[in-house]
């Protein structure tokens, strides 16, 4: 555990991210997720992952946020994280139906820069987001 952690008795907010140096991942933008994943060696799932508009893919170094089902306060704490070029990467520590990511958290990572948001966890109408959002959780 890092001394640049906090925890709130909800989440648990690492505040020191370790990102990835721009060039390789510049290499990997330009293949498929699919690619990376078997040159991985198959270690991160894929299940259900598919892109809010098809044929959209993004990029970058991920800030993870894992929240109680139905609580958005570590997405927040996470965005607040989040620099240009990052991807936002969003799940509950129970399965979730909630809105927990809407136009608001949306449009405060379109105003950092993020390149994209990924989200294992329920969500309301994204009209901000439809060109860089990604699900694999469900959409109420």
């Amino acid at each position: 555990m890092s001394a640049e952690s906090a925890r709130d008795g909800r989440g648990y907010i690492v505040r020191a991210v370790n990102r990835s140096e721009p060039t390789p991942l510049k290499r990997l933008a330009h293949l498929g997720a699919a690619t990376v994943h078997e040159a991985y060696g198959r270690r991160a799932p894929m299940r259900g992952m598919r892109a809010v508009v098809p044929d959209r893919q993004i990029c970058g170094p991920a800030v993870t946020a894992l929240g109680a089902a139905g609580d958005n306060l570590m997405i927040h704490a996470a965005v607040e994280l989040c620099r240009p070029g990052d991807v936002l990467v969003v799940a509950t520590t129970a399965p979730s139906e909630h809105g927990s990511f809407g136009d608001l958290l949306a449009t405060q990572c379109q105003i950092r820069g993020l390149a994209g948001v990924v989200l294992d966890t329920g969500s309301a109408t994204l009209a901000r987001s439809e060109r860089w959002a990604f699900r694999s959780g469900p959409r109420p």
